[in-house]
């Protein structure tokens, strides 16, 4: 295993150890740069459905 993997792969043991969700950090949504002309509301993360959790990441895998 390379480098890049075995970063990855305690990357992922850590959000599933927190119950974080990788794409959105825990946070449910994502916000959106201060650079980016978005001016709406936050968007809910498509990969744990809003609630931020790991369990639900995985299932939506």
């Amino acid at each position: 295993m390379g480098f890049f993997s075995n970063w990855q792969m305690s990357r992922m043991a850590k959000y599933e150890e927190r119950n974080m969700c990788p794409d959105c950090k825990g946070k449910g949504i994502h916000y959106f740069a201060g650079t980016e002309f978005y001016f709406g509301e936050p968007l809910q993360c498509c990969g744990c459905n809003g609630t931020g959790l790991y369990s639900e990441w995985v299932n939506n895998s």
